[in-house]
């Protein structure tokens, strides 16, 4: 409150005390220091309860405290003890009032037996207007009260009432007293409705008035017919009788809140200036808390409109409890405000922990920087988890209880992209781990394959020169079956590292199944119950026939491994489409057509750890000595290779379920049984041109095809066999060439070769996919090759069908 206010106060009839928000005095006038007894300056800074003692038990900082602070406003009568031991009962009313941001709240006191006695004196009527302008709730009920008492306690002809609008700078004609006859003779004079009289005031009289009562006691100021020629004017002067007029400007601190004028007949004793300026200074202060309640209220609608439409959702909740929310918070949760508000939040909560947690942590944020921010899970009317960003910040960051106000932002699709993107990530990061362990893998594949051809043709060719019963013999066999053991497990690092070479069929996978199924009820045991669904009208898909066995035959095994005391396995076939969504989640898979096998079992399953570990090399869960941990990695690395992909379901105690999704051809099959192939080595006399560049591999083919009656060439590079080829005059039947050799690789060889000698049939060897006669570990067509590590039985068999092949030769 301010010096102006206290000079409302000072002279004011009744005793008067303002206090801070503290209940500490701040302002006393001097009829409250002759009430009790006292001097104002002991007791400025003091609580109230020093000055006046509520002796009914109810002290100020009791009930009437908090009547005060909630509503604002407290009336009634008390008896009491001053300081001094006077005692009485007084009549007190007070009301809360806001300057500066400050609040205060101003007593106003007087002696209940001395109540008729003062109601009768001359200042009765201001100590009542200051009263029920405490009472009075802003609005038109304000000016209509300003007015009728003006005109009552003037004896006016007339009093009107005009509200300063700051934006257009006009006085707006709000409320005037007149008898009905003369009021509407006056409008009919006038032309317009009163709701319609608006005057301008200029930047001059608006000085003229604010200064002119600068520093002075009155809000008065000399008013005349020309200023407000819209309102009263020298016909309405001479119709009503009007001998002047008085001019009140309610003004605090320069500003101008409003004007009154009233109308005086000829013979009206005029009121006096004190009384009017006391009456003027009253009024304006209700007038400026009028105003400021406009503002507030104006700026409570804007936020009110903000707060209904805002898409993210806002509340207050006081100790957690709903106090008010916004229509999105309903949508959100699914409840209706009627059911939410006045009900603890700990309904929205899915779970204890959560409600514990948001308190825990958003509450020590607030504690500790004045706003809180936390992620937690609210849960839906209709059970619904919904991911929500809850962000808050108190009313009074000192006094939690008076309430906090919060956002919550509905985070569920953000998040669950967020963790799609994550799962997305750990899945490119699992194939980028695959890949460059298969590169690895088929790397040292490659180099140790070269060893086991020389080792297993070396040990091949002395088994065949040694006499029966040799002591040798025996150690020979078991470097053999080491050796076949060794590059079958090259050949599984091939097959997931996708460098395997492979010669894919078109086939239908129902009809490998069936030639399969013998043996494979044999595999598992008869505790496994085997159960084949063929999906019907099964389309065509192009793999490796061997390689399709060999995944079989892993899963069955794996199966079986996984169900020791029994159990079923299901094999299935279906046509399956997949859609861009279906993909978009699949980073492996492209949208189109797949034949689907589902080799399913109801044992012991995987957990999360083992199924994100499951297709690496060496992997595995069996015992020592029970696996190599390649199958899975082999089964892995040929779907991959026939275009495919694998998906895993697994929980521990509820089985496994492998899904193989292989790209559907329209090619009619061509697969069909293989023939045995006889065990004789057959040789032959025809010219062999060997090109390799791993000296063990390439003496120990000479080896062979010299023991089988071939007449030899041999070179260790493509340079040095073209040499010879030009410099050769005779026939070259065969060119056996390794593919990957330094300089000139074997097809570029076989290419400049074949215009030399045009007859020549031409067979590649290589341990290897990436090369120049194979896309993605898929043999060109019309293309003779043997795979590395071979053996001299292969090797002879595989000469003997390439140069006994009509069909023209190919590069």
């Amino acid at each position: 409150m301010n010096s102006t206010d206290f000079d409302v106060l000072k002279n004011f009839p009744d005793p008067a005390v303002v206090m801070d928000a503290t209940f500490r005095v701040v302002f006393m006038n001097q009829t409250a220091e002759k009430l009790f007894r006292v001097k104002a300056i002991n007791y400025l800074g003091q609580s109230i309860d020093t000055l006046i003692e509520i002796t009914d038990g109810m002290r100020t900082g009791g009930e009437i405290r908090l009547s005060i602070i909630h509503s604002g406003f407290w009336k009634g009568e008390r008896p009491y003890e001053a300081p001094t031991g006077f005692e009485g009962r007084l009549q007190f009313s007070v009301s809360k009032y806001e300057t500066d941001g400050d609040e205060r709240y101003v007593v106003i006191t007087r002696e209940s037996d001395q109540l008729q006695r003062k109601l009768s004196a001359d200042a009765s009527p201001l100590t009542q207007l200051a009263i029920d302008l405490a009472e009075i709730p802003s609005g038109n009920s304000l000016s209509s009260y300003l007015v009728k008492w003006l005109k009552k306690h003037t004896g006016a002809f007339a009093a009107t009432f005009s509200e300063y609008n700051y934006d257009q700078k006009i006085l707006r004609l709000r409320d005037i007293e007149i008898d009905p006859g003369w009021l509407e003779k006056i409008v009919g004079l006038l032309g317009r409705r009163l709701e319609d009289i608006n005057y301008p005031v200029s930047d001059e009289i608006y000085n003229r008035i604010t200064n002119q009562i600068a520093g002075r006691h009155y809000n008065l100021y000399e008013a005349s017919f020309g200023e407000i020629p819209k309102l009263v004017g020298a016909s309405i002067q001479k119709i009503t009788g009007i001998d002047y007029i008085i001019g009140i400007a309610f003004v605090i601190e320069g500003r101008l809140y409003g004007t009154s004028l009233l109308a005086m007949k000829k013979g009206q004793p005029a009121p006096t200036l004190e009384f009017l300026g006391t009456f003027a200074n009253i009024a304006a202060v209700s007038l400026r808390r009028k105003y400021a309640e406009d503002v507030l209220r104006s700026s409570e609608e804007r936020l009110q409109s903000i707060f209904r439409v805002a898409p993210t959702g806002i509340g207050l909740v006081r100790d957690r409890v709903f106090v008010d929310i916004n229509e999105r918070i309903c949508e959100m949760t699914g409840y209706t405000a009627e059911e939410l508000i006045g009900k603890s939040s700990r309904m929205i909560y899915p779970t204890q922990e959560d409600f514990d947690y948001v308190k825990r942590e958003k509450y020590g944020q607030i504690k500790e920087k004045g706003t809180g921010e936390v992620e937690t899970r609210w849960m839906r009317k209709d059970g619904t988890i919904i991911n929500i960003l809850l962000a808050s910040t108190p009313l009074n960051p000192l006094d939690l209880s008076r309430g906090v106000t919060f956002t919550a932002l509905d985070i569920t699709k953000r998040k669950r992209a967020e963790e799609e993107k994550e799962r997305l990530q750990s899945q490119l990061q699992q194939a980028m781990k695959m890949e460059a362990v298969g590169r690895l893998a088929g790397g040292v594949a490659h180099d140790f394959n070269n060893l086991l051809t020389a080792i297993s043709g070396n040990v091949q060719l002395a088994l065949l020169d040694l006499p029966p019963g040799h002591f040798a013999e025996e150690s020979l066999n078991d470097i053999a079956k080491a050796a076949q053991s060794a590059a079958s497990l090259t050949g599984q690092l091939l097959a997931f590292s996708r460098k395997q070479l492979i010669e894919p069929k078109v086939l239908n996978l129902n009809t490998l199944i069936v030639s399969l199924e013998k043996m494979l009820r044999r595999f598992i045991g008869e505790d496994i119950e085997l159960e084949t669904i063929h999906g019907k009208n099964l389309k065509t898909v192009k793999i490796d026939p061997g390689q399709f066995e060999q995944i079989l035959m892993n899963l069955a095994v794996n199966a079986r491994d996984a169900m020791p005391g029994g159990g079923r396995l299901i094999i299935e076939t279906m046509n399956k489409e997949l859609d861009t969504e279906y993909c978009s989640i699949h980073p492996d898979a492209e949208p189109g057509e797949y034949v689907m096998l589902a080799v399913s079992d109801n044992g012991s399953g995987m957990d999360a750890e083992t199924k994100s570990h499951l297709f690496e090399p060496f992997f595995t869960t069996k015992p020592k000595g029970r696996g190599t941990g390649l199958g899975l990695a082999t089964i892995y690395g040929a779907i991959r290779q026939a275009g495919g992909f694998v998906e895993v379901y697994s929980e521990v105690g509820k089985g496994t379920a492998f899904k193989i999704y292989i790209p559907v051809v329209s090619d009619e099959p061509e697969y069909s049984v293989a023939a045995t192939p006889p065990l004789d080595m057959i040789g032959g006399t025809e010219t062999v041109f060997i090109v390799e560049d791993e000296k063990n591999v390439r003496e120990m083919a000479i080896r062979i095809l010299s023991r089988l009656g071939y007449k030899i060439l041999e070179a260790p590079s493509g340079k040095d066999a073209l040499i010879l080829a030009e410099n050769y005059k005779d026939n070259i039947d065969l060119l056996l060439t390794d593919v990957i050799m330094p300089g000139i690789n074997g097809r570029e060889l076989a290419v400049r070769m074949l215009p030399i000698h045009p007859e020549m049939k031409v067979l590649y060897t290589s341990g290897y996919t990436e090369n120049a006669i194979a896309h993605h570990g898929v043999i060109d067509a019309g293309l003779h090759f043997i795979g590395k590590p071979y053996t001299p039985q292969s090797l002879a068999i595989k000469l003997r069908q390439v140069l006994s092949s009509d069909a023209p030769v190919s590069v």
